[in-house]
């Protein structure tokens, strides 16, 4: 077969960048183009008759095998995504689509195959998983109430300290409008705050009282700030360190009001008689 192939495609299908071969239906190779070799090391001239057992580890080698015999009889093409090990032992992934080839009179003779590489966008799929789980770990661990929304205003995200602060356990606050855990947003500044934040891209801060189902107003200090999916919100709950400082600026007020009161002037008036003995109003002493 390698051999029947004209120049201008053996051209083409040296050109891409994507693995491509032909298989005989017992499983050694008829073709391989350019790509496959530099993905084995090799020259493509020197995997001609080689079957997968003599490519792989034998585990990669027996998936191959069974997902070829699967391709075989299918009617459709069969696309996949494999992972691989390369003859250095490193690991790769692949995008691959499969399908059999049939004679004139409809016997399959053969299995195609083109194989892309997706290791780099699979490795980047990976490490941004594994960059967000660290992500909702440490918002996890917050003291602060943390709670992500979408830009339609809808949790998506709440950790334990949003579940202690709005009541219902975390997973059901997801899915709700903000408004019904924080009815504070209803508050003109506090929502044009975050207006501004979520579809400004403007972070910002600010504390106001809110107020939560089931329970007395609650002092926040709110933090916010945009982020992919929307707006991460973070709130701690400051209430108590706000009643102190409201209770100590009143204990001011009345400590004040009672000193100027002792210390204004006193004056105090001495009776004094005059040349016929009448009492006159006295002499002022302060």
């Amino acid at each position: 077969l390698d051999g029947d192939l004209p120049d201008l495609l053996r051209a083409v299908l040296d050109s891409t960048s994507d693995i491509v071969y032909v298989k005989s239906v017992a499983g050694p190779l008829l073709f391989a183009n350019r790509a496959m070799g530099v993905f084995f090391g090799c020259p493509a001239a020197d995997l001609i008759g080689k079957a997968e057992r003599d490519l792989f580890p034998p585990d990669v080698a027996a998936a191959l095998e069974a997902d070829n015999l699967a391709a075989l009889g299918e009617t459709g093409l069969r696309e996949t995504e494999e992972r691989v090990v390369r003859p250095d032992g490193t690991e790769a992934w692949t995008q691959t689509t499969k399908g059999r080839i049939q004679d004139a009179s409809g016997r399959v003779v053969g299995m195609f195959g083109v194989v892309r590489d997706i290791t780099a966008p699979k490795l980047a799929e990976r490490t941004a998983a594994e960059q967000a789980s660290r992500y909702r770990a440490a918002l996890d661990a917050m003291i602060e109430a943390a709670v992500i929304v979408d830009r339609s205003w809808t949790v998506v995200y709440a950790n334990p300290g949003a579940a202690a602060l709005a009541g219902p356990p975390a997973g059901a606050i997801v899915g709700r409008q903000i408004d019904d855990i924080w009815a504070g947003l209803e508050v003109p500044e506090a929502r044009e705050r975050l207006e501004s934040c979520l579809h400004g891209g403007l972070a910002t801060r600010f504390s106001a009282w809110f107020r939560l189902p089931g329970r007395d107003r609650r002092w926040l200090d709110v933090a916010a700030r945009p982020i992919p999916e929307g707006m991460l919100l973070l709130a701690l709950d400051t209430t108590e360190s706000r009643l102190a400082q409201e209770a100590l600026h009143r204990s001011e007020l009345r400590f004040r009001e009672v000193t100027e009161t002792l210390f204004d002037p006193l004056v105090i008036l001495s009776p004094i008689r005059n040349e016929t003995g009448d009492v006159e109003i006295g002499r002022a002493h302060v």
